[in-house]
């Protein structure tokens, strides 16, 4: 392998390649990043599970202050008596007590957005 760069590397290179002056560089491989282009992914997480939204306590337990009442996404039940709503909508107990649903009208103050719309 040495006699063959030897001898290569005495043989005069044309004028026009001008800034390299022996084969050496030629006789080195070289790889160049690539990456091959891919086609659109079907993996789209529709076995994902649920998040496990609704009422954690029934009607008639007994509950002791933060016990979580209920979680829901959006507002759809709003908190009465003795009960508060977290950052994220969550329904928890403020004192121990046993738990009491009831369905009642609400009627949202006058200067809310709620109250603005009409309902």
């Amino acid at each position: 392998m040495a006699a063959l760069v030897a001898s290569l590397g005495s043989l005069q290179l044309p004028a026009r390649l001008g800034f390299l002056t022996s084969l050496e560089p030629w006789l080195v491989s070289l790889r160049c990043a690539s990456k091959k282009s891919s086609g659109a992914s079907k993996n789209r997480g529709g076995n994902s599970p649920g998040k496990r939204y609704g009422w954690k306590k029934l009607d008639g337990d007994f509950v002791h202050t933060g016990n979580i009442l209920a979680t829901q996404r959006l507002i759809r039940w709003y908190p009465g008596a003795n009960v508060g709503m977290g950052r994220r909508k969550t329904l928890f107990a403020l004192e121990d007590g046993v738990v009491r649903y009831t369905k009642e009208v609400y009627i949202p103050p006058p200067r809310s957005l709620g109250a603005a719309r009409g309902g």
